[in-house]
Formats: C-alpha cells, sequence, structure tokens
C-alpha cells in the first residue's frame, strides 16, 4: 500500500511516511495473529479443563449412592444433589448395618474441584469410621469424622490447621427400637409429624476449621419415630439461594413452608414439587452454592 500526496500541479508525490505506516500495519497483523494463537491455545486449554471436570463429574458420582441404595435403608425416600459448577462439595453416604440405617449428609467448603476432593475425603473417612472401625453412634461418628478432618489437615511442621471443614447431618435409624439419632455440625434436621414442622437445630460450628478441637461437643438428639414422620437434611444452598420479588434469599422459613407444603405427596412427587420451586424461585439467577436435600419417610 503507498499513500500520495497531491501537488499544485497535481503529480502525485509518495509521502514520507509511507514505510513507517506500513511498519505499524505488519505489527497490527502479527499482533492480531498472535493474539489468534494465544485465543486458540486458550480455548482448547478450556476444553480440557471441562472435559476434565466432566470426567470428574462422572467418577464422583459413580462414589455417591444411588436411590436403590436408599431404597435398601428406608421405605421411602428421595434425594436432590445439584451442584453449583459441573461437580461440587456437597456429598450424602447412606448404608444398613444389621438393625441400623445411616444417612449422612455432608457439605464441604468451596466449590467445584477442590470442594469435591474434600467431599470424597469425607466419603472416605465415614467408611473406614462405620465400616472400618465399627462405631455406630451418632455423636462418637461425629466426633472421630471432626478429629480425623482435622488430622488430615495437620501441619505438623508448623502447628496450626487448615481452615477447610465440612457442615454435616448424621442419623442413624434404628428399625428394631424405632428410634432416630442426630447430630449436626452446622445443619439442622426438619422432622414433620401430624401436620406440623420441627426444626432440630444443629451445633453452631463445623466438623473440622478452624475451632479449638476441646471446644466441640456435638448435640445427640433421640426422635422416638411415629409412622409417617419424615425427615428432611439440607445443605444451605437452597435457603441462602436469590430470586424471587426483590431478588431476596430463599431463607430457612420459606425451606420450612415448602416442606410442609409438599410432606403430604408421595416422596417422587415431593422431589418434583420442590425441584421446580427451587428453580422458578432462582429464575434467571446464578446459582449461588451447591444445592443438596434428603427426604425419608418412616
Amino acid at each position: 500500500m503507498c499513500l500520495y500526496i497531491e501537488t499544485p500541479n497535481t503529480q502525485k508525490i509518495p509521502a514520507e511516511n509511507d514505510s513507517g505506516f506500513n511498519f505499524v500495519i505488519d505489527e497490527l497483523l502479527a499482533s492480531n495473529e498472535q493474539l489468534k494463537r494465544i485465543n486458540l491455545a486458550l480455548n482448547n486449554k478450556n476444553t480440557e479443563i471441562i472435559e476434565s471436570m466432566e470426567y470428574a463429574r462422572l467418577i464422583h458420582q459413580a462414589i455417591l449412592p444411588k436411590q436403590r441404595h436408599f431404597d435398601r435403608a428406608f421405605k421411602e425416600s428421595f434425594y436432590i444433589y445439584h451442584p453449583k459448577q459441573i461437580i461440587g462439595g456437597d456429598f450424602y453416604w447412606v448404608t444398613t448395618i444389621n438393625e441400623l440405617s445411616y444417612v449422612i449428609l455432608g457439605d464441604c467448603t468451596g466449590h467445584g474441584i477442590p470442594g469435591a476432593l474434600l467431599s470424597v475425603l469425607g466419603f472416605s473417612l465415614l467408611n473406614y469410621i462405620i465400616l472400618g472401625k465399627n462405631i455406630t453412634g451418632c455423636k462418637d461418628i461425629i466426633a472421630e469424622l471432626d478429629q480425623r478432618v482435622i488430622d488430615s489437615f495437620h501441619q505438623t511442621n508448623e502447628m496450626r490447621f487448615n481452615n477447610d471443614w465440612i457442615a454435616a447431618s448424621i442419623c442413624c435409624y434404628n428399625h428394631q427400637t424405632q428410634t432416630l439419632e442426630f447430630c449436626g455440625a452446622m445443619q439442622n434436621l426438619y422432622l414433620v409429624r401430624d401436620g406440623n414442622i420441627t426444626e432440630l437445630k444443629g451445633n453452631k460450628y463445623p466438623v473440622a476449621g478452624w475451632q479449638i478441637v476441646n471446644e466441640r461437643d456435638f448435640t445427640l438428639y433421640k426422635i422416638p419415630v411415629r409412622e409417617n414422620d419424615i425427615v428432611y437434611l439440607t445443605s444451605d444452598g437452597i435457603a441462602d439461594q436469590f430470586g424471587g420479588p426483590g431478588n431476596k434469599k430463599f431463607n430457612r422459613r420459606r425451606l420450612k413452608e415448602l416442606l410442609l407444603s409438599v410432606s403430604k405427596s408421595n416422596m417422587v412427587k415431593q422431589r418434583e414439587m420442590i425441584i421446580h420451586v427451587i428453580e422458578k424461585w432462582k429464575g434467571k439467577q446464578e446459582q449461588i452454592d451447591d444445592i443438596s436435600l434428603i427426604g425419608i419417610k418412616f
């Protein structure tokens, strides 16, 4: 490309900055090509990360119990598990040992891969504590889980604890005595009985984290279960979700009202209704946390 300057006698003379202009154009073209290469590399890397997370999700879901495992432990039940990202930090654990059926819900710090890795640690520790060490009582289980998670993150050289922690609900149902035990760490249990809902509050400190070990003494609830009682365990993902009129949090009051309103339906229908309400409330707002909820009818 060449620039010309018109002279009075209409003779065209090449502009003095022609070479400089060409240099700028060449630099812009080179920069554009470099940006294209960088963008392509970033897209490829992003695709690799997403594919890795999708594969990690499959592995994570393979670890978590299926509905058939709940069916072996309890008469009627359902679970809702909606991670914020492809994989999440919530997890649930269920099994039956002789006359005892356990259901545990955990909510780990973080989302995505870090949260999922911590949830796998919690899941593995529960296998070790309950199935390996044969620790059966809810209070003993949560205390052992607390210490094991702390030990996992203990920095021996610096003598400090990592602040990773788990909010958890631990329930054990004795089929012979028809008694339900519950311990909660920053999670509550909701009991629906005879058209009323009762909230049993867990302790205000989590499993592990920064708190001093000796200060953690988890409260044990023992509930004589009646026929048609329903209990719900949930992480804070539903209550903390923004949406609805005014873009407010769903909050625990609405959650309790929702659980009570759906409790007259069968468990399959309850699950559908709860998911519908959550999705309608969220609307176009971003999901801010992993969402997990478990319902069990006796």
